[in-house]
Parts: C-alpha cells; structure tokens; sequence
C-alpha cells in the first residue's frame, strides 16, 4: 500500500490549563476566590489534531504561525518535545491562548 504525504495547515494555539480551588470567600464582596495551584501548558487547536495524529503513528509536517512573544516559544518548546515535524513561521502579533 503507498502512503500519502500529509500536511497539516491551521491555526495553533497555546492551551493554559489552571488547576486550583474554589473554596475562599471573599471578605470585600459576596464573590469566590480562585487559589491557583497547578498551571499546565499544551498545544491547541491545529496543534491539537497534530498530537492525535502522531499518537496514532500517521506520519505529516505541521504548517503554521505564531506571534514572536513568550506563548509562542511555548508552543515551539512544546512541538519540539512531542518531537513533531513543523514549519513554524513567526509574526510580528500575539500568539493565540486559551485559558482553561
């Protein structure tokens, strides 16, 4: 069977997944407060879909760009962890996150 090169162009974005608790009341106002206590940083978006295709063994090369500022170091740091193939091109803007 011959396989098919695949290439994956889309948006990626840092996902910022903060774990903490609930449990405070606030003294100045009748709202609660949030105690951070975990924060974890992972690839969203296109950057998601890559990680599902490499865990599935499917071979591609990721296209995409972020802004030249800390989030998208993250992503790059991230990509080259999970030892994905990419073309990353960076832009003068902000890189996308999503707080969780």
């Amino acid at each position: 069977m011959r396989y098919k090169k695949i290439s994956v162009i889309g948006d990626v974005m840092l996902d910022k997944w903060i774990y903490g608790d609930n449990e405070k009341k606030s003294a100045e106002a009748p709202i609660n407060i949030f105690e951070t206590k975990h924060v974890e940083d992972s690839l969203g978006g296109a950057g998601n879909l890559c990680l599902n295709l490499k865990s599935l063994g499917i071979k591609f090369k990721f296209f995409s760009e972020i802004g030249n500022d800390k989030n998208g170091l993250k992503i790059l740091e991230n990509l080259k962890k999970n030892k994905i193939s990419h073309n990353i091109v960076k832009l003068k803007k902000t890189t996308t996150l999503k707080k969780r």
